[in-house]
C-alpha cells in the first residue's frame, strides 16, 4: 500500500540526530515493502533555523519530501500559529500535484499537531478515497490554555474556539486516532473517538542498554531537549549548586539560555553547570554514557503524557529525575526507574538527586529493562503498522 506520513517538528537523522518516532514509523512501514512518503518542514523546529537538505527518493527505503516552511523564533508565538497554516496551504498544494505523477496514498497518517494539517489530511481523504490516521503527539489546543494565567483560563475555551474545532473535526473523521501516550486516549474518547491505539514514542535499542560503568565520584545529570517556557531548568540548576559531588550537563538550546546561563552566574555554579548547545546524536550518546540521572523538568500543567526524554534517557540506562506527574510518573514507579520531585521545589528536587545516587546502579538497571520492554522502536512500531494495516486491509475486502 501507498503511506503518507506527515509531521513538520522531528529532528532527522540527516541533521546528525537520533530517528525519531515518524522516521522510524516510515522504515516500519517502508521494510514490509509498503511505498512511504514521508512529509516534513524545511525548517528545524528545535534549531530554529532552515534545513540545508533536498528532497531524497528512497535513498532511506522511503521518499523523504520537505515542505517550505515560514520560520519563527518562539515555539509560543502567533507567528508559530501563523506558519503553521501556510505549511498545511503549502502542503495540501504538494500533495495535489505530487499525486498528478505518483500513485495517490492509501493511508494518510498525520500528527497531531499541528492543527492546521488536519483539515488538509481530511480533504485528502475525500480526493483520492484513502485511509487518514490522527496521530496525538501532543494535546492541542489544551495545551494552550494553560498559558493564561488560572484565573482568566475560563477565556480559552472562547479563545480557542476555532482550534478546538480543528480538532475535533480531525478526530471524529479520522478512522483511526493515535497517540503517544494514554492521557491523549482519554481526551479522544471524551471528544467521542470510540477506539484509540496507543503508541509510546520510541527508541532503536543498539545492542545492550545495561549501565556501562559502575557508579563513583561526582553524580553526573544531563538534560536533552529545548530551553522553551515547557521546561523548568531553572530550579534543576538551584537544586545542583546545593549539592557536593553532583554536576549538570544541558544539551540544548532555546529562548532560556540567557536567563539560565544568568541564573548560572549568579548562583556562582559555573564549575557544576555545563552548557553543551545541541549536540549530534554521537556526541549524545557518548554524554548519556557517563551520566547517571536524566532530568525531566515538567509540569502537570504541560498537559505532556509521555515525553521524548524518558525513552531517550532510559535507552541509555539513565535513572530519571521527573516532575511531570501522571502516566509517565506511574511507569517510573512500576519499574523503580527513577524519583518523582514536587514541580519548582528545588530543595525536593535535590532530595531526588541524592535518593538516586544512593541507589544508582540499581535504578539504571531498572532503567535500561523499562526501555526494552515499553520503548524498543521495533516492538512499537510493528504493532503500529499491523494496526493500520488492519484498517486499509478491511476496506478493500
Amino acid at each position: 500500500m501507498v503511506v503518507w506520513i506527515e509531521n513538520p517538528f522531528d529532528n532527522l537523522p540527516l541533521e546528525g540526530f537520533r530517528a525519531q518516532r515518524y522516521w522510524l514509523m516510515s522504515a516500519a512501514f517502508a521494510s514490509l515493502g509498503h511505498r512511504v512518503v514521508y512529509w516534513t518542514s524545511d525548517f528545524s523546529h528545535s534549531r530554529k533555523r532552515k534545513r540545508c537538505l533536498q528532497d531524497d527518493f528512497f535513498g532511506f527505503g522511503f521518499e523523504l519530501k520537505f515542505v517550505e516552511t515560514v520560520p519563527y523564533r518562539k515555539n509560543v508565538s502567533f507567528a508559530r500559529i501563523r506558519s503553521h497554516r501556510l505549511y498545511a496551504a503549502k502542503w495540501k498544494s504538494l500533495c495535489i500535484d505530487y499525486a498528478k505523477s505518483n500513485p495517490p496514498p492509501d493511508v494518510v497518517i498525520v500528527s497531531s499537531p499541528p492543527l492546521a494539517t488536519g483539515d488538509v489530511a481530511l480533504f485528502l481523504k475525500r480526493t483520492f478515497s484513502c485511509k487518514v490516521v490522527a496521530d496525538m503527539m501532543d494535546a492541542w489546543p489544551q495545551t494552550f490554555e494553560r498559558l493564561f494565567p488560572k484565573y482568566l483560563r475560563f477565556l480559552g475555551k472562547v479563545f480557542f474556539t476555532s482550534f478546538y474545532k480543528m480538532q475535533k473535526r480531525l478526530l471524529l473523521s479520522a478512522d483511526l486516532v493515535t497517540g503517544v501516550s494514554a492521557r491523549y486516549a482519554h481526551l479522544a474518547k471524551v471528544l467521542g473517538v470510540r477506539s484509540f491505539h496507543l503508541a509510546y514514542h520510541a527508541i532503536e535499542l543498539s545492542g545492550s542498554s545495561l549501565p556501562q560503568r559502575e557508579h563513583g565520584g561526582r553524580t553526573r545529570i544531563v538534560y536533552a531537549g529545548s530551553l522553551g517556557r515547557t521546561y523548568d531548568l531553572k530550579t534543576v540548576i538551584k537544586a545542583v549548586s546545593t549539592l557536593e559531588n553532583c554536576e549538570l550537563s544541558i544539551a540544548g538550546d532555546g529562548e532560556s539560555l540567557p536567563m539560565l546561563k544568568r541564573l548560572v552566574s549568579d548562583l556562582n555554579c559555573g564549575d557544576k553547570v555545563f552548557f553543551t548547545g545541541y549536540l549530534p546524536d554521537k556526541e549524545l550518546r557518548s554524554l548519556f554514557e557517563v551520566s547517571d540521572i536524566g532530568v525531566i523538568p515538567m509540569s502537570e500543567e504541560s498537559f505532556v503524557g509521555m515525553p521524548y526524554k524518558i525513552a531517550d534517557y532510559s535507552a541509555s540506562s539513565l535513572a530519571i529525575a521527573s516532575s511531570l506527574k501522571g502516566e509517565s510518573a506511574q511507569l517510573l514507579s512500576e519499574y523503580g526507574a527513577g524519583i518523582l520531585y514536587r514541580y519548582g521545589d528545588a530543595a525536593d528536587c535535590a532530595r531526588a538527586i541524592v535518593e538516586l545516587s544512593n541507589d544508582i546502579f540499581e535504578k539504571k538497571l531498572s532503567s535500561a529493562r523499562m526501555a526494552r520492554e515499553r520503548f524498543d522502536s521495533s516492538l512499537v512500531y510493528a504493532g503500529y503498522v499491523e494496526k493500520v494495516q488492519r484498517i486499509v486491509s478491511l476496506d478493500r475486502r
